[in-house]
């Protein structure tokens, strides 16, 4: 069973690790990001290991993957509110009409996609999981501090913590190969802009998720 286990998870990070290569491509922060596709250590795949136990999380899977994206309404749903608020805003300014919201939707849905398939991808790498881990300790300062770490640590499959690079790259890069869709106005500017604030917002669902139990 265990070499059953062990060839999946090798499985599912041979599909992410193609899949996080053509992303990279894509991204006008394309040296960057394959920088750190690169960079990952050997020693980071995951793999049985002695020091695991029954507290450590499952790795990331590609089942995990379509849960969390395709599956999940909440993707759809952030999509939405955050097509919602370009339209009052006016981004881009180029898109405008009757078709305006259209375009903003769907080029929201298209960025969060490529910002999950990366995340994933990057976690199944670096035996890190990206998933929400729920905090197993009591008292609501402790667990809004738990909710808000996750966006800055992250939890291995063998229990430890390391940063949660992945999700750093994958707001970044999908904010980088949105170039690909939006107008001329789309700067550099604009992908920091909303790279970072989605990590921001990332850090604020963790709390949501924390308390409303929602995956």
């Amino acid at each position: 069973m265990a070499l059953i286990a062990t060839h999946q998870v090798v499985s599912s990070q041979a599909f992410f690790r193609r899949l996080l290569s053509r992303l990279c491509r894509r991204s006008i922060l394309a040296p960057i990001v394959l920088v750190a596709c690169i960079a990952v250590p050997s020693g980071a795949r995951a793999q049985t290991s002695e020091r695991e136990s029954a507290a450590s999380p499952p790795p990331e899977t590609f089942n995990q993957f379509l849960d969390d994206t395709v599956r999940s309404p909440y993707p759809y749903a952030y999509a939405f509110a955050g097509s919602v608020l370009d339209q009052i805003t006016g981004f881009p300014s180029e898109w405008n009409g009757s078709s305006g919201f259209a375009k903003r939707t769907a080029a929201r849905v298209g960025q969060g996609i490529v910002a999950d398939s990366i995340a994933h991808g990057a976690a199944a790498i670096a035996a890190q999981r990206i998933t929400y881990d729920p905090c197993r300790c009591s008292g609501k300062a402790d667990r809004t501090r738990h909710a808000l770490s996750r966006a800055f640590v992250a939890v291995r499959t063998d229990g430890s913590r390391a940063p949660n690079w992945p999700l750093w790259l994958s707001k970044y890069s999908s904010s980088g190969v949105a170039n690909a869709w939006y107008p001329d106005s789309y700067t550099r500017r604009d992908v920091i802009e909303q790279a970072t604030s989605a990590i921001a917002i990332s850090a604020g669902l963790n709390v949501l998720r924390e308390f409303a139990h929602f995956k």
